[in-house]
């Protein structure tokens, strides 16, 4: 139902369009003017792992490529298209630290018709569950690269309000993006300076008082922590009842999906509310778990302090580490360390009363990352829920 003075349109019929150029590696050069490729956008924006760039005396013959600030372009071939960050039918929108840079292939610039629909309204549309939805009826290939057309692209089904009332909701959205992009600031903050803080603490350049002059040990990983690594099942083990399985991806929470083993349970592999764990292939990260008995899948080792070495004391001086653990992967595509690695590492260790006392302080700073994580958290759940509402006329604003 088209609310009250509002209009249907297709996508096509909003918006004019350029497609990206076909660079190919001829045209790159160590530095110059930026290209923005498929492998540059992630579904927040750009970033700025392996540039390609086009040199500076050549750029003016790439002119009608370029980028400007607020730009908005969407991908046509990814993956699959519930994998967000390498979708196919991504938005992005150009920040104005890329302006200037230059659009390649796979890549479709959408720029609004003035009469038809402003920007701010056209973006959030393309940002939406709604389109993402739509894009996925309709890519066609394999598993490993999908695309879709521009035709198809363009039948996207977009209610509009009058040119007034867009400019209101943009501006009240815009509201909402500033108080995201302030609580973004602070967690930023919060984090430098929890990272500061651990850099200080987690190696004796910071003492509190009641612990100067007392010295520390110095020894390697292994020789505080007992690192255990999780069962190889098979998919022939999965299953859905008994105890949940624990995948590295189960931790990041890039999947809700969760198998399960209705078998023997070795203990240790067994991991309880309050396990510290080490994923060490693919994504060198470390996590407390905090869900239901389950059993530790490969590819994560369980870190079991010894007797000298308090568990949260071990998290964050590990965590602390992990500049060096990823500074010692191996592969290429598939990133990973081994206890050998670990083996190498050597840290410091206060006494236990003094590792407490840090991992007091360094809980303190977690926790208030987590509340500053939290609050951007319901910014944007709350952000999203408005904007359904005032992008489909369910909540009218007065112009």
């Amino acid at each position: 139902m088209v609310p009250e003075g509002w209009s249907k349109a297709s996508l096509g019929d909003v918006v004019n369009y350029k497609k990206g150029f076909a660079f190919d590696s001829s045209d790159y050069s160590e530095n110059g003017v930026r290209v923005i490729r498929i492998s540059d956008t992630t579904r927040d924006g750009l970033h700025s792992n392996n540039p390609k760039y086009v040199a500076e005396d050549r750029a003016d013959g790439f002119s009608d490529w370029q980028l400007f600030g607020g730009d908005i372009i969407v991908s046509t071939v990814g993956s699959r298209p519930h994998l967000l960050d390498s979708m196919v039918g991504k938005a992005v929108r150009i920040p104005a630290n890329f302006k200037g840079s230059l659009l390649n292939q796979n890549l479709v610039k959408l720029a609004p018709k003035k009469d038809r629909v402003i920007s701010e309204i056209l973006y959030p549309h393309l940002k939406d569950n709604r389109f993402i939805t739509f894009i996925s009826g309709l890519v066609r290939g394999n598993a490993n690269q999908v695309s879709i057309t521009l035709k198809e692209l363009f039948t996207f089904p977009i209610l509009l309000p009058p040119l007034p009332e867009q400019q209101k909701i943009a501006d009240i959205l815009s509201t909402w993006d500033q108080a995201i992009e302030k609580t973004e600031a602070l967690l930023s903050n919060a984090r430098t300076q929890k990272r500061a803080l651990m850099q200080q603490l987690l190696t004796g350049k910071r003492r509190f008082p009641v612990f100067e002059g007392q010295p520390w040990n110095s020894g390697k990983l292994v020789d505080h922590f007992d690192f255990i690594n999780g069962r190889a099942f098979k998919p022939d083990d999965w299953g859905d009842v008994g105890f949940p399985i624990i995948r590295i991806q189960n931790l990041t929470g890039s999947t809700d999906a969760i198998n399960y083993y209705d078998g023997v349970v070795d203990e240790k592999h067994t991991i309880r509310s309050g396990d510290f764990l080490l994923s060490w292939s693919a994504t060198l990260d470390t996590f407390i778990w905090t869900g239901p008995v389950a059993v530790l899948n490969q590819h994560i080792f369980k870190v079991v302090p010894k007797s000298d070495t308090l568990k949260m004391f071990g998290f964050h001086l590990i965590t602390h580490e992990i500049g060096k653990l990823v500074s010692k992967v191996h592969g290429t595509s598939m990133k990973h360390i081994t206890k050998k690695d670990l083996a190498k590492i050597e840290s410091f260790f206060p006494s236990l009363a003094e590792q407490e006392k840090i991992t007091e302080t360094l809980d303190d700073a977690d926790r208030f990352v987590n509340d500053v994580q939290a609050d951007l958290t319901k910014l944007r759940t709350e952000k999203k829920a408005l904007m359904q509402q005032l992008l489909t006329g369910k909540r009218r604003v007065v112009v």
